[in-house]
């Protein structure tokens, strides 16, 4: 029983530190997607390009950020909540491929984002380099709630689920 409560408790503290994790990144893809409503092509008398300078800036925090968050969360909640009870091994596994369709997801926005500064159609590639943002923070925002939700059930949960 000490192992149970020992268990949850270090599941309750990493669970807790991944949720504030996921407020930072909310917040950041919050930010990326105001980006490009501070991008003005009718502003006089050139058009106001700001945002795309914002996008970059944030994306390439993200590129830094997301690989550590993945780390601690393939090596801290998803195996706890793996070992919590086999039949959650698969969600573990889904959130940990997820993880990798996130990071392709976030470097084609990056990768647009480069080629920005060689576009012969500005306003059609920033089109669609929103397009691929949205993109992102849906796959990202969904996936968050899936953990998150994780986390609430197996916090309130765990002595049942222990023993199924």
């Amino acid at each position: 029983m000490a192992t149970d409560a020992l268990i949850s408790s270090d599941l309750h503290n990493q669970a807790e530190e991944i949720h504030w994790e996921h407020e930072h990144l909310i917040d950041e893809l919050a930010d990326l997607d105001s980006a490009f409503d501070d991008i003005d092509f009718d502003s006089a008398p050139v058009p106001n390009l700001d945002g795309v300078d914002d996008a970059n800036r944030i994306v390439r925090d993200l590129l830094a950020e997301l690989p550590l968050h993945f780390v601690n969360e393939e090596s801290t909640v998803l195996p706890a909540i793996a070992s919590v009870n086999p039949a959650l091994s698969a969600f573990s596994s889904e959130m940990a491929r997820q993880h990798d369709e996130i990071w392709k997801a976030l470097n084609v926005v990056a990768g647009e984002l480069r080629h920005l500064s060689s576009s012969t159609d500005l306003a059609e590639d920033i089109v669609k380099v929103r397009a691929h943002v949205e993109r992102l923070c849906r796959e990202l925002a969904v996936h968050m709630k899936s953990e998150e939700r994780m986390y609430t059930v197996l916090d309130e949960h765990k002595p049942e689920l222990a023993s199924a």
